[in-house]
């Protein structure tokens, strides 16, 4: 259920409540998915208005999905998962995805979101799991992984080759432990890995089991050799802010997502922004932030990447930041929000819920529109915008 919430620390007026438009939309979020017979939709893919989304939910029957809907809510492809899914990777070069097991799964699948037509599945090995997430080479030549060498706690990268049929050819360290978000930065020479600093075990599901100890860092690898090009973190004071989720911009702005190992109310920074090896954090009034109960999820900058939009689902709340300015714009409140990707506009961006809604959001006014609605399925952590193609 969207609602809207008085934020201390912000006026009324960035505070927005959400627009229902009332009607229900002819294919809900659990609607039969659309047959890949070659019919043109309603809305074309290779249009604004057609653009097309994948996000991993549960149905009203208990079936895991990855599904791909348009601007309209409808539901284009549904592709069954062998458990839950957590983050996605595009392939630029052949418009392919990768969807991850949330952590600690082992499998991922490459998919045609164009068909539903899954032609690959990874297996992250005896003493591996994937953290839910990885990234394409921009020539679609390789996959890259985020993974936990559970045995020691090391992070890993595992690289894939697709004329290999998707191989396994090799792994580097991730320099630092718990590597979740990674994204590729620099023009496609350097990967940028959310080292969490959290060490976990399959044996222990997902305690945490390093809380005194952890040193989350963002580093920046080489492409060609895996070679650390610069780690960056926050220093001793915040060490307890486990840096989880990244999106990255076309001037080199890394953006950063944190999830706070302390108290839910601290006054911590949860987005900050890397550029030229330093991490600086976003600041927002101490209301704000103790409302986002020290948990920031998905992170997108806009299409234009002059917005960025952060989901806390913890709060049921979305904030919206300028990247110039690193000032906070706005706060939606949305129920169980979670996965962010950009819309095709300035500011604009889409989100999910745990509750089944599908939204838009404008970062410029902080209004927010449902899109579609369904009370029987619930969409997960994570949301991509696939390329109009």
């Amino acid at each position: 259920m969207l609602s809207a919430v008085a934020i201390p620390g912000l006026p009324a007026s960035a505070t927005s409540r959400p627009r229902d438009d009332g009607a229900t939309p002819e294919s809900s979020a659990d609607a039969t998915p659309e047959p890949s017979d070659g019919a043109t939709p309603e809305l074309p893919a290779g249009t604004p208005a057609g653009r097309r989304f994948i996000g991993c939910r549960i149905d009203r029957t208990g079936r895991h999905l990855a599904s791909v809907f348009d601007l309209s809510g409808r539901i284009r492809h549904d592709v069954p998962l062998p458990g839950r899914g957590h983050g996605f990777a595009a392939d630029p070069a052949t418009g392919a995805v990768a969807v991850f097991a949330r952590r600690p799964g082992d499998w991922a699948l490459v998919l045609d979101p164009a068909t539903g037509r899954v032609s690959a599945r990874l297996a992250a090995g005896a003493d591996r799991h994937f953290y839910g997430h990885g990234a394409f080479s921009p020539d679609g030549a390789f996959l890259y992984t985020s993974e936990n060498r559970f045995e020691d706690g090391a992070g890993v990268i595992g690289v894939w080759e697709a004329a290999r049929d998707w191989r396994r050819v090799g792994e580097w360290p991730s320099h630092g432990v718990g590597p979740h978000e990674i994204r590729m930065s620099g023009r496609g020479t350097m990967l940028a890995v959310a080292n969490g600093g959290v060490r976990t075990h399959p044996d222990t599901g997902r305690a945490k089991l390093n809380l005194d100890t952890m040193a989350p860092s963002l580093a920046l690898m080489d492409t060609a050799d895996g070679r650390l090009v610069r780690s960056v973190s926050f220093g001793p004071r915040l060490r307890r802010l486990s840096i989880r989720h990244l999106d990255t911009g076309r001037d080199g702005r890394i953006l950063v997502a944190m999830q706070h190992q302390g108290a839910r109310t601290d006054h911590v920074p949860l987005i900050a922004f890397e550029r030229g090896g330093r991490l600086a954090p976003a600041p927002a009034p101490a209301g704000v932030t103790r409302r986002m109960r020290g948990y920031a999820g998905s992170v997108s900058f806009d299409a234009s990447g002059g917005h960025v939009a952060a989901s806390h689902p913890h709060a049921g709340i979305v904030s919206l930041w300028a990247t110039r300015t690193a000032r906070l714009l706005a706060v939606a409140a949305l129920d169980d929000v979670c996965g962010v990707a950009p819309g095709m506009g300035n500011g604009s961006f889409i989100v999910t819920g745990a509750d089944g809604h599908i939204a838009s959001i404008d970062a410029r006014t902080g209004e927010s529109r449902t899109l579609a609605r369904s009370d029987g399925s619930h969409w997960d952590n994570h949301l991509l915008a696939l390329p109009v193609r």
